[in-house]
């Protein structure tokens, strides 16, 4: 639990310092996840990217220094199925393909679990409709950007995907009534191919099913 706290109370506060143009974070201990842990290790940040991981990096004289003794510093945790910050509701349950409707329409940049999310050391969500249905519509990826608006959150060049529900909870709308019903359904609106042999248009619009 304290490792847990430390590292997310260093992320909260680089993301607070990501205002600023040069931050040299020091004497932390690095969990770098491919390259081992680096012990009184620091890490430069400029303009908002990594430039230099080590134990001596040097920064300008006029860079934010944080001095994380005795925390830990990682990369951001990616969250790959959220619900967070979706404004009036998750669910478009009043049809079984809801396909046309998009969740970059409803992101919500004052939920409070954003800011919660960030000092948890969540960094990336990708944000999707609920199960309500067997096609839930259209996902969107997004950074946990607190105090920016709904455009600023999204993630430029992260791919769009589509919401799948092909399990146990749109049976329990009564439409699909059966396992059969919502594999149907998903295979007559994209998950298959046409006679023609060319892919509908909502598996081109994602190489990603999420299935529930």
């Amino acid at each position: 639990m304290r490792r847990g706290i430390s590292i997310g109370c260093l992320l909260a506060l680089l993301a607070a310092c990501a205002c600023a143009q040069t931050t040299l974070i020091r004497n932390a201990t690095v969990l770098t996840v491919t390259k081992g842990t680096i012990e009184n290790g620091s890490v430069l940040i400029e303009n908002g990217k990594i430039a230099a991981i080590g134990k001596n990096v040097s920064a300008p004289a006029d860079a934010t220094v944080v001095d994380a003794t005795g925390k830990y510093l990682m990369p951001g945790i990616i969250d790959c199925h959220s619900h967070t910050a979706i404004e009036g509701g998750v669910n478009e349950g009043t049809v079984s393909d809801s396909s046309m409707v998009n969740i970059k329409d409803v992101i919500d940049p004052t939920d409070i679990n954003i800011y919660r999310g960030l000092a948890g050391g969540l960094t990336i969500s990708n944000v999707l409709h609920g199960s309500a249905n067997a096609i839930g519509g259209q996902t969107i990826v997004v950074k946990l950007r607190w105090g920016k608006s709904a455009q600023e959150m999204i993630m430029q060049g992260a791919k769009p995907g589509i919401k799948f529900a092909l399990g146990e909870n749109p049976k329990r709308q009564g439409y699909p009534g059966s396992f059969s019903g919502a594999a149907l359904s998903g295979h007559s609106h994209g998950c298959g191919r046409s006679d023609s042999g060319k892919l509908h248009r909502s598996q081109e619009l994602s190489g990603r099913v999420e299935r529930v």
